[in-house]
């Protein structure tokens, strides 16, 4: 984080008649008995920042002269902002005149689950509200952000996010901060010139490339095998935005990412599913290939090592119902198999000891 010093006009040989960005380039300070409302507008990456309607802060033009003097671009790094104030003398206030607290249909928007810096850390799959307003956790299995938590700092060292940064004696050659264009503002209510992406592998683009970083991954199940962006749509732009739509060069491999289990809860057994800790109705693995070694399309698999699980029944059971589940190894169901499914059980007569 960098001050802006809206109020210096002129603080440095190469940020001469600094005079487009502030109503209050005056050199000092607004005395805080001058302040009045201050507005915070954002349109498209740009910032603006208004006291009593006149502006303090504002993106007219980005060159070498004012890219120190102005708000950074508005980025996925900034999705959620609040300002900051700050007193520094006694007696000093001030009113906040419309606060929107959270009610019985947005309250959901401030669980843990919807905090960057929760998801980063913690399990948080599984809190809920009691009915008093409070939050309970009965533990999760959704397993927290991975190398997300400093992200934001991340993308804030790219350096059109940098002010401009030049020797005196050399001003037209920047040390760092060079990167310098307009910032896009709004057009038809959206983002001039800007289309949806698909981020789908490694890329230090957005994250740096270390072996323990998380990284997108769904390239090779989308089609863009090789590719860590996808191309761009080729849709000419006309000042609004457009929408996009992508082609992949190459067919979607549909291997499956994990094991699949068989899950009967309707029968009188007992397993343990070490994934999760808990007991469990999981009977058996099934592994992402078939017998012949295929990994997509119509799978067969039969284990040829039979093992029984014993149903702890004492007499003889009817079944007239049988549910059988496909679940992945947190017991949540596979969403991602398609046609139908066969499962043949085999059902043996207890040994006697």
């Amino acid at each position: 984080m960098r001050e802006i010093v809206y109020y210096q006009k002129a603080n440095e040989k190469f940020a001469a008649n600094n005079v487009d960005n502030s109503a209050f380039a005056s050199g000092s300070p607004i005395p805080s008995a001058s302040l009045g409302d201050i507005t915070f507008e954002a349109t498209g990456e740009k910032m603006k920042i208004s006291v009593s309607g006149k502006t303090l802060v504002e993106v007219v033009t980005v060159n070498a002269s004012t890219k120190g003097q102005i708000p950074k671009p508005i980025g996925q790094t900034c999705w959620k902002m609040y300002p900051t104030i700050s007193f520094g003398a006694g007696g000093d206030e001030c009113d906040i005149t419309n606060y929107g607290c959270r009610t019985s249909s947005t309250i959901a928007n401030n669980v843990p689950g919807n905090n960057w810096n929760s998801r980063c850390i913690q399990y948080v799959d599984a809190f809920s509200y009691t009915t008093a307003g409070g939050i309970s956790y009965s533990g999760g299995i959704e397993s927290p952000f991975r190398n997300a938590l400093n992200w934001p700092t991340i993308v804030d060292t790219k350096d059109c996010y940098k002010p401009y940064v030049a020797n005196l004696d050399i001003p037209s050659i920047a040390i760092r901060g060079g990167t310098l264009r307009d910032y896009k503002g709004l057009q038809n209510n959206n983002i001039k010139d800007y289309e949806n992406i698909f981020i789908m592998g490694s890329s230090d683009r957005y994250m740096p490339q270390a072996v323990s970083n998380w990284q997108p991954n769904s390239g090779r199940i989308l089609g863009f095998q090789h590719l860590a962006i996808n191309p761009d749509s080729g849709i000419t732009h006309v000042g609004g935005f457009h929408g996009a739509s992508f082609v992949s060069p190459n067919r979607p491999l549909t291997t499956s990412a994990q094991s699949t289990f068989v899950r009967v809860p309707t029968l009188t057994h007992e397993t343990y599913n070490f994934g999760t800790g808990n007991p469990s109705k999981i009977l058996f693995q099934l592994p992402k290939f078939d017998n012949a070694g295929n990994e997509s399309g119509a799978l067969y698999y039969q284990n040829s090592d039979k093992f029984f699980v014993d149903l702890n029944n004492t007499t003889d059971i009817r079944v007239t119902d049988l549910d059988v589940h496909f679940v992945r190894k947190n017991e949540k169901f596979a969403t991602d198999l398609t046609g139908s499914s066969e499962v043949v059980f085999v059902i043996r007569e207890k040994s006697r000891m």
